[in-house]
C-alpha cells in the first residue's frame, strides 16, 4: 500500500545576512578605477610607443658624433693592439726553436691573427665600419692578405 501522505521535508535554513567588509565599497571602486587606467593605457600604448620611437631617434642623432668618438677610440686601440699581436708573432718566430719558455710568454691568440679576414679584429673593425663608425681603409695595409 502507498502511503499517500509525503514524508515531512526538513525546514528550510534561514537566510544569512550577507556580511560586508566596511572598505569592500572601497575595494570595489578602487578595482573599478584599475580597469580604467589600464584601459587608458592599452589606448594610448601605440602613441607611446611612437614617442619612444621619435624620442630615441632623436636622443642618437644628437649623441652619434660622441659614440663616434668613442668607438674611433676603441678601433684605434683595437689597430695598435692588432700591431702589437703581429709584433709579439715575428717575436715568437725568431725564438720558437729555442727553450723560450725563460721569457715567460703571453699567449694573444684570443682575438687571432689580424692579417685573417675573420679574426675578431678584423670582425670588430668590419662591424664598426659597416655600421658608419669607422673608416676601413684605416686598416694596415699590412693586414690585408692579397
Amino acid at each position: 500500500m502507498i502511503d499517500p501522505q509525503p514524508s515531512p521535508q526538513p525546514p528550510k535554513p534561514e537566510p544569512l545576512i550577507p556580511y560586508e567588509h566596511p572598505l569592500s565599497g572601497r575595494l570595489r571602486a578602487l578595482s573599478t578605477e584599475l580597469q580604467d587606467v589600464r584601459g587608458a593605457i592599452e589606448l594610448l600604448r601605440p602613441e607611446l610607443a611612437r614617442a619612444k620611437l621619435e624620442g630615441s631617434a632623436a636622443l642618437c642623432e644628437a649623441r652619434t658624433p660622441e659614440y663616434r668618438r668613442i668607438v674611433g677610440r676603441f678601433c684605434a686601440a683595437l689597430i695598435e693592439l692588432g700591431e702589437a699581436t703581429r709584433e709579439h708573432e715575428a717575436f715568437v718566430d725568431t725564438v720558437r726553436d729555442a727553450a723560450w719558455s725563460f721569457i715567460r710568454p703571453i699567449q694573444l691568440s684570443s682575438l687571432g691573427d689580424p692579417a685573417e679576414q675573420y679574426s675578431e679584429f678584423r670582425q670588430l673593425l668590419g662591424w664598426a665600419a659597416e655600421c658608419g663608425h669607422f673608416d676601413a681603409t684605416q686598416i694596415p695595409q699590412g693586414w690585408r692578405k692579397a
